[in-house]
């Protein structure tokens, strides 16, 4: 939302423009439209731009319920129901991405104790004469 104002506000209406409606269906952006110019009708000539404002986000939150299904789960959101939104757009249940962003956590440390837990390998010398089966079981000094 954009809002503009002269240097005669609040005797001039703000102008109010909304673009890049992000998860607003075109009737909700209308409404939207509709909702901001009755709160600018209902104080002319008053400062109002908080008014405005709080108007714009009430009418968001009323809406904050994603339309499409959790990206983990793949299953939808109850009304009330609290999520988390990445900033392109991705929304999951707040239990759905916890469980995951543990999940990736414990692998990342099971790899990097696995990495540091690692035998090395033995490595082949040239004048090894017995080949790679040796069999000793332990690591020959070199000649």
């Amino acid at each position: 939302m954009q809002v503009t104002l002269d240097s005669t506000y609040p005797a001039t209406p703000a102008e109010v423009h909304i673009e890049n409606s992000v998860g607003l269906s075109d009737e909700d952006v209308s409404e939207l439209r509709t909702s901001l110019a009755a709160a600018g009708q209902d104080a002319p000539g008053e400062c109002y731009l908080f008014q405005l404002l709080q108007t714009a986000k009430d009418f968001v939150n009323s809406r904050n319920t994603p339309s499409d299904d959790c990206c983990i789960c793949l299953c939808a959101f109850d009304q009330d129901e609290q999520f988390f939104k990445t900033t392109c757009g991705h929304c999951f249940h707040l239990p759905c991405i916890a469980h995951w962003v543990h999940d990736q956590q414990v692998q990342t440390l099971e790899r990097s104790q696995g990495e540091t837990n690692a035998i090395p390998e033995p490595t082949q010398d040239s004048d090894d004469e017995e080949g790679s089966g040796g069999g000793g079981g332990g690591r020959r000094g070199r000649k």
